[in-house]
């Protein structure tokens, strides 16, 4: 496999569940969010700064249900200037239950505005170790390095423009 890609576990506990036991898309965000942070905090990369998702694409076939014990991957799939795409795929065992795609921009951290990347954290493609590529290396000529397979079904896509807020759900409406 290409790239640098980040796997994460998530038990779905009844904080992240509607009254029917789906899993809430606030939830989902959260998870996408999360396992995108473990990627940025892992990454030794001097000057980097912080990452503000700004749009979330989700294609949900199935959604997970109260005591699923999920995993979630990520990987770059495209950067500019002050931007990445990040995908993520969150499974069920060997369900490939969300398929995710965000736009993630590059803030720095004091004055909270978009700031360039650093230096060298942008290469595209290959094996990191093997080929001495940034540890934000993006591959972006790779689909899908799916953990799980997605059973061929294509799942309807939901949108938001614009999630910036990792507020905990209040449980009001």
């Amino acid at each position: 496999m290409n790239g640098r890609a980040v796997t994460i576990t998530h038990h779905v506990a009844l904080g992240d569940v509607r009254p029917d036991s789906t899993m809430r898309l606030d939830a989902i965000a959260r998870l996408v969010q999360d396992v995108a942070d473990v990627d940025a905090a892992d990454a030794p990369v001097e000057g980097m700064g912080i990452w503000i998702l700004r749009r979330l694409d989700l294609a949900i076939a199935h959604t997970p249900r109260f005591r699923a014990d999920l995993t979630a991957r990520t990987w770059c799939s495209g950067f500019g200037a002050r931007w990445a795409e990040r995908r993520t795929d969150i499974c069920a065992g060997e369900l490939l239950c969300i398929e995710a795609t965000g736009l993630w921009v590059h803030v720095d951290a004091e004055r909270g505005v978009p700031a360039p990347l650093p230096a060298g954290s942008t290469r595209s493609g290959g094996n990191t170790q093997a080929t001495g590529a940034s540890p934000l290396a993006c591959d972006t000529t790779r689909r899908r390095p799916t953990p799980c397979p997605s059973g061929g079904r294509s799942a309807p896509r939901i949108s938001t423009s614009s999630v910036t807020s990792t507020t905990p759900h209040t449980g009001r409406r």
